[in-house]
């Protein structure tokens, strides 16, 4: 891989990172994907297996933006099932009008008005004969051979491809006739070996030859068990609860976790103990001045340090609802070992969504509020009002958004996903993975 082409991966790397923040329900699915500059294809495409193939020089005219909404696209075809929902007589026509699916659902959650790098755009080109929103790709697939094949429809949509005798299924590359509709053709569609986005085993197998079938069958299987975390967190996401009388809270779910309560790795037990007791305070002293004194014209006393508090920012993000389960359990294991009889925590997505001191028992049958986007800041801001907080422990996964400048308290990030590191890197705190890997 050359130079340039390394630089794309990163992009297309920090791409992804934005999907998880941007479409939180699609997160668990993109921890499965593979990302693969390829220049024997024209655009990208996914196969079953999660591999994510990508042409670079084509990628790299993309703002980071547009390059967003593709691996988003992609995932898409993942997360709702496209390679096991065609036949092979029907795998063209039916990516095309996935596509079509996938790229205003994408628009909605993203706020774009339009496709990027000519993409399929069924509001620009047919919206005012047929609308789409809340069909499936079968049901648009239907319609489109109606039209196309029957002209049983009062109205005109596809009028440029009509030939001038009635076109029977059968016999009519419908996806073609789709296409021209539009003043296109096959060959704008992404691979020269196959029209579509949704790549084959066969085109898989002749890509890496040096792949084994046991592997992709593997892989394929978790993407399938993935899928449905991905759905309920996507109908969480599209569906919240009605919330009237709650106060005034912008949740987007509730749920409550049975957790597991277990033990972690032992330098994720040294790292965290060892910076709790350094932070702890008791007293004042002139000899640690506040910082939050630093925008006076006197100096105000710190605190000594002494005895165990813990204040605990958790990210609710839906990109976090996988791990809930273990973070939790490692939260309520260490308050155990610590004799710490009382935790503070925060639950935040896009706002502060509870505020509550809870007992280690109480967090074996905790109730996670949010589940939507992900921004740390309203919940760091809040902590930073009150002035007997002097350290936090914020637990997120790393694609999140958060304050800029230094908090008035010491802060250790603990991340969910190691990965995230290369790309998480604020500019005050200590972090450190919830796991090793090796």
């Amino acid at each position: 891989m050359d130079q340039n082409d390394q630089e794309i991966l990163a992009r297309v790397k920090k791409a992804l990172q934005v999907v998880r923040i941007e479409v939180p329900f699609l997160a668990p699915m993109t921890h499965d994907v593979e990302l693969i500059p390829e220049k024997r294809i024209k655009t990208a495409g996914v196969f079953a297996s999660g591999r994510l193939v990508f042409n670079p020089d084509w990628m790299s005219k993309l703002s980071l933006s547009d390059i967003t909404f593709i691996i988003a696209h992609e995932i898409m075809h993942l997360a709702l099932r496209s390679h096991a929902r065609s036949s092979d007589q029907t795998s063209e026509l039916f990516n095309i009008t996935h596509d079509f699916i996938i790229n205003e659902m994408l628009k909605k959650i993203l706020r774009r008005k339009d496709v990027p790098a000519n993409g399929l755009d069924w509001e620009k080109e047919f919206s005012g004969h047929y609308k789409i929103e809340d069909k499936s790709a079968e049901e648009l697939m239907k319609f489109v051979k109606d039209a196309l094949s029957e002209k049983t429809l009062d109205h005109n949509v596809f009028r440029k491809a009509w030939a001038e005798e009635p076109l029977t299924t059968g016999n009519t590359d419908l996806a073609a006739k789709l296409l021209a509709a539009m003043g296109r053709s096959k060959d704008n569609q992404g691979l020269v070996e196959q029209g579509t986005d949704i790549l084959s085993e066969d085109l898989e197998k002749k890509l890496f030859p040096q792949l084994k079938p046991g592997t992709l069958s593997a892989r394929r299987k978790k993407l399938k068990e993935t899928s449905q975390e991905v759905l309920n967190l996507k109908f969480i996401f599209e569906n919240p609860p009605d919330l009237s009388g709650t106060g005034d809270l912008s949740l987007s779910a509730r749920s409550t976790y049975q957790t597991i309560k277990s033990y972690y790795q032992p330098p994720w037990e040294v790292a965290l103990q060892s910076w709790l007791e350094s932070t702890q305070r008791t007293g004042r002293t002139y000899a640690r001045p506040s910082r939050r004194g630093q925008f006076r014209d006197f100096v105000r006393p710190g605190f000594r340090r002494e005895g165990h508090t813990l204040h605990i920012l958790l990210d609710t993000s839906g990109s976090m609802a996988h791990v809930f389960k273990k973070v939790l359990g490692i939260i309520a294991n260490f308050c155990d070992n610590l004799m710490i009889p009382e935790i503070h925590i925060i639950q935040c997505d896009t706002s502060v969504n509870d505020d509550q001191w809870l007992t280690p028992e109480e967090l074996l049958n905790f109730e996670i509020k949010g589940l939507g986007g992900s921004n740390m800041s309203p919940g760091m801001y809040q902590l930073a009002k009150d002035e007997q907080v002097d350290s936090a422990i914020v637990i997120t996964d790393g694609y999140t958004n958060y304050p800029r400048t230094p908090m008035p308290y010491e802060v250790l990030w603990v991340l969910t996903d190691f990965y995230s590191h290369k790309y998480f890197q604020p500019p005050y705190g200590t972090i450190i993975p919830i796991e090793n890997h090796t």
